[in-house]
């Protein structure tokens, strides 16, 4: 663990949205084919079947990137959005 840095609690971490990325959307994500095309942290593009997470504040990553960061990290990497942490 870095120097100050502070892990999201484990209950929140459980209870993030995960989700395969089927390249589609529903009723309920009516546009998110058009915001889903790069992973906020990689910067990749996201592919069908990849495996993401939707934080709280609604940024998506691949799920193995955005793993190591809120095992050590209780914020956003992209907009700072503070998690519950442990």
């Amino acid at each position: 663990m870095a120097f100050g840095s502070v892990p999201a609690a484990k209950s929140v971490v459980e209870a993030l949205e995960k989700f395969k990325y089927e390249g589609s959307c529903d009723q309920d994500h009516e546009d998110e084919s058009k915001l889903i095309e790069t992973c906020v942290i990689c910067m990749e593009e996201v592919i069908i079947g990849s495996h993401l997470i939707r934080m709280p504040c609604s940024h998506i990553c691949h799920e193995d990137c955005i793993s190591p960061w809120i095992h050590q990290n209780h914020t956003c990497p992209l907009c700072r959005h503070k998690l519950p942490s442990q």
